[in-house]
């Protein structure tokens, strides 16, 4: 039995509510942020003569990709909460492992918004992870997410990049993000947002927290229909 005090049984719900957010949000966006990054593929922009990070362009394309991605650390924020307030991440290993991934991705991730250019290996990872969040339980991509996770890391030391400040932080967190990734993968975690306890004691009110929170995915399926 999995027992929370009232608080924890209030983030488990702000989670849940998180969580499907999170999950309707990359099956709407992948479509989008996909055919963005092959524009850039097709249409690359040639930065690596640009001496000063000021001559770089913003395109359209760089604009438009910005809300499509921008939840990402957020979620990664109110998740990381939820995990620690409620013990998850204390009572199961893979959530414990998702905490380190949480912190790491939702502290350097921003960093990405503060460049004028984004180019396609920088979203690469972005429309990767959407990708496992829609078909979760495929966790053979995992290894093609590593592979775009390491081309990210090896154009961070190619010019010009390696003379900004936001890349140079951006391979601090690459690196730690690794060994999140392999500790995923060594305890065998899913995708999914849907392995939570099976059932939740709450010392106020017992409730059946199956039977809670698939009103809950009941409510956001209508919310999510209506859009």
């Amino acid at each position: 039995m999995f027992e929370v005090s009232q608080i924890q049984y209030d983030f488990l719900i702000i989670k849940k509510y998180n969580d499907i957010f999170w999950v309707e949000y990359s099956k709407y966006t992948f479509p989008i942020i996909f055919i963005i990054f092959l524009i850039k593929i097709f249409k690359p922009v040639d930065n690596t003569k640009v001496k000063n990070q000021s001559e770089i362009k913003r395109q359209w394309h760089d604009t438009w990709v910005i809300p499509f991605i921008a939840y990402a650390p957020i979620y990664y924020f109110i998740d990381g909460v939820c995990l620690i307030v409620t013990n998850l991440a204390f009572e199961q290993q893979c959530k414990m492992d998702m905490l380190y991934h949480h912190i790491v991705s939702a502290t350097f991730l921003p960093f990405i918004f503060l460049t004028k250019h984004i180019p396609a290996w920088q979203i690469g990872p972005g429309v990767m992870h959407a990708m496992l969040i829609v078909f979760p339980d495929y966790t053979w991509l995992n290894y093609p997410y590593l592979a775009i996770m390491i081309a990210f890391n090896v154009k961070l030391f190619s010019q010009p990049y390696t003379r900004y400040i936001q890349y140079k932080l951006l391979k601090i967190g690459m690196g730690i993000l690794y060994g999140c990734l392999v500790l995923l993968w060594l305890h065998s975690c899913s995708n999914s947002t849907e392995d939570l306890p099976s059932k939740v004691t709450n010392v106020y009110a017992t409730q059946n927290y199956q039977a809670l929170f698939s009103s809950i995915d009941e409510m956001g399926k209508v919310i999510f229909s209506k859009s």
